[in-house]
């Protein structure tokens, strides 16, 4: 394709497909198990992640040189050739529009939780206490504050980019997504080192290498689930302009590498700074104040980056179920309906 992405947006659309609020987890996790075992568990997440993508870019390929199916390919496609019947190509397309919904949803509620803690800190910090009690409907959990801001979010943010009709058009928000990743990674990076104070919390005690706890089995799933990628491979590849077996495997790895990268350089940090205190929500151990806020605003920023690329799935996966064809031949009435 001469219009399609580049293996640099492809990329970044990737990473913000697999990286979500649950970085926040990593510090926790990494206390639990110690890090050599975490070092383990995520290079052993990262070789799952990257041999199960393999074999999706494989059927990929191979249904994309079918002439029936112009180089679009969905999973619906790909159980067309793999289970029998009509009804399980579509429970396939549910169960990938079930999910992309699921976490879309789940992005909303994170920004809900986090924005009025976010305008609290905001109205402090500019000089409207005078007017707080005023603002009370944007900070103030007994006045609605959660609900008004996923009222707000989704609407005024969530409809207008879920209306983008290419993931090509979405990169914009998947770099604006990774710069709140770099953020976090960067204010982690300073109180390790001191650079500012990780007050009230920090430790002095020294860093297990291997310190299994009995929490240790339950965030297992985290570093597995942390590189999920699969519901989205199909409609980055599809528009990729070079999506030629090669540069599609390089693509994922090079995404697969990154998102590790991240998730080493969090959860070390964090587990540096907070040790075997740090808290499931990284963001409960940091103290309060300015930087704790510009923390909650860099993931807010990293979930808007992700909200829009779930919702390019789900519409994929129910304009299959419903219409029979994929997005991109609907009407306009019937696309921005769905």
């Amino acid at each position: 394709r001469t219009d399609g992405a580049t293996f640099s947006v492809s990329v970044i659309n990737l990473l913000k497909a697999i990286i979500g609020s649950g970085i926040l987890a990593f510090p926790y996790c990494f206390a639990q198990v110690g890090l050599v075992p975490a070092l383990i568990l995520l290079v052993g997440g990262a070789l799952l992640q990257a041999y199960t993508a393999d074999l999706l870019v494989q059927c990929v390929q191979i249904m994309r040189d079918k002439d029936d199916l112009n180089g679009s390919v969905s999973f619906k496609s790909l159980a067309e050739n793999s289970l029998p019947g009509e009804h399980g190509k579509m429970v396939i397309e549910a169960i990938v529009g079930v999910f992309t919904l699921g976490c879309s949803i789940s992005y909303l509620v994170v920004m809900g939780d986090l924005m009025p803690q976010i305008a609290e800190d905001a109205i402090s910090l500019f000089g409207f206490k005078e007017s707080k009690e005023s603002l009370s409907i944007i900070w103030e959990e007994r006045s609605g504050a959660e609900k008004a801001w996923i009222i707000f979010l989704s609407v005024c943010i969530g409809f207008p980019l879920c209306c983008l009709k290419s993931v090509k058009s979405l990169q914009f928000t998947s770099m604006l997504g990774n710069v709140g990743i770099g953020a976090i990674v960067v204010i982690l990076i300073l109180y390790a080192t001191n650079t500012i104070d990780a007050h009230p919390d920090p430790t002095t005690e020294p860093l297990e290498m291997f310190a299994m706890t009995a929490s240790g089995l339950r965030v297992f799933s985290i570093f597995i689930f942390g590189f999920s990628c699969n519901q989205s491979l199909p409609g980055i590849i599809t528009e990729m302009k070079d999506s030629s077996y090669r540069t599609v495997r390089a693509m994922v790895n090079v995404s697969l590498a990154i998102t590790a990268l991240v998730y080493l350089l969090i959860g070390s940090t964090g587990y540096m700074v907070y040790g075997s205190l740090v808290n499931a929500d990284l963001l409960q151990s940091l103290p309060l104040g300015l930087v704790a806020s510009l923390a909650r605003l860099a993931i807010v920023l990293n979930v808007i980056g992700s909200f829009p690329l779930y919702q390019h799935s789900t519409r994929s996966s129910f304009s299959l179920i419903l219409y029979q064809h994929g997005p991109d031949s609907l009407g306009d009435y019937e696309y921005y309906a769905l």
